[in-house]
């Protein structure tokens, strides 16, 4: 049987591997003339992915590096200095497979950044290209080895807790989220909630930091997005279960250290928790913040 190669990937009129030449003048007018110091200035670009759920959604490799532009300025230079012919790198995306080259590790264990640069150019471009490739769970952990947004598609709770470890899940947090009106992680967080649950014992402090850390960035951006409903409740089920996990720590027992390392950051995600319940005003919410305070309060965890 013969096979079929993946359609073409667009965005708008753009197509993935489409290649101009950047000039700022042209794509963005006159006024602009001579006010530009990016590096990629007089450049030829190639489009190498596409991210929808940002407004410089066009990601553009100039050969010294990538960047990323708003669509309708990428059209317009495309329609005003288009370069013909597609790079040997397109070819060589569609004829091989970094699963090859690339360990990204079986799905559950934890996920090894990959730092090279032409590495992480060269799976984005093969992700990008071959949108029906590998598993859901090969795809997230790709992604998200490269420290890009996965596809939405790919964000359920079961994909994200058979793909990644309950560290990877709390440290990755930022980058399983979307953005729209509010902030949505429900997936992430409910993934997250699933071995938390569990009798099983791993180090509590780890997580608890990595999570402390991407709240700290929720709080502390610039134009603040606040969770959703449903990703606030899920984060209050996440706080619940971490309070309830430290309780079952015996005074003196070889936890104990692991416990104290929560105290700090425990306090952060429970001050995020306040904060975000009070902008929601929902009474269900606040009944399941009120039960976390009080826990904390009885058990001296904070």
């Amino acid at each position: 049987m013969k096979k079929t190669e993946d359609p073409p990937i667009t965005l708008g009129s753009v197509q993935l591997g489409d290649r101009f030449i950047w000039r700022v003048e042209e794509a963005l007018g006159p006024e602009y003339a001579g006010k530009s110091s990016v590096p990629f200035e007089g450049k030829v670009l190639e489009v190498i992915g596409f991210e929808p759920k940002f407004f410089n959604s066009v990601v553009l490799d100039y050969g010294d590096g990538e960047m990323s532009l708003h669509l309708e300025w990428v059209e317009k230079a495309l329609s005003l200095s288009p370069v013909a012919g597609r790079t040997n790198a397109e070819a060589e995306v569609r004829d091989s497979d970094p699963q090859q080259q690339q360990t990204l590790g079986e799905p559950g264990t934890p996920i090894r950044p990959i730092t090279n640069k032409d590495d992480r150019r060269f799976l984005f471009r093969f992700l990008q290209s071959r949108p029906r490739t590998w598993t859901p769970e090969m795809r997230l952990r790709a992604y998200l080895s490269i420290g890009r947004p996965p596809e939405p598609r790919l964000l359920t709770s079961s994909n994200i807790r058979c793909a990644l470890s309950v560290f990877d899940c709390a440290s990755m947090m930022k980058l399983l989220a979307t953005e729209g009106a509010s902030l949505n992680v429900s997936a992430g967080l409910t993934a997250l909630a699933k071995p938390l649950a569990t009798p099983a014992e791993f180090a509590l402090a780890p997580i608890v930091n990595a999570l402390a850390r991407t709240v700290d960035f929720w709080h502390t951006r610039r134009s603040a997005i606040h969770l959703d409903t449903v990703s606030l409740k899920a984060y209050l089920d996440v706080l619940f279960l971490v309070e309830n996990k430290l309780t079952d720590v015996e005074p003196g027992s070889d936890r104990q250290a692991d416990a104290d390392r929560c105290r700090a950051p425990l306090l952060r995600l429970l001050t995020f928790a306040i904060l975000e319940t009070a902008s929601a005003r929902n009474t269900d919410l606040i009944l399941n913040l009120l039960k976390c305070i009080e826990f904390s309060l009885m058990y001296s965890l904070v």
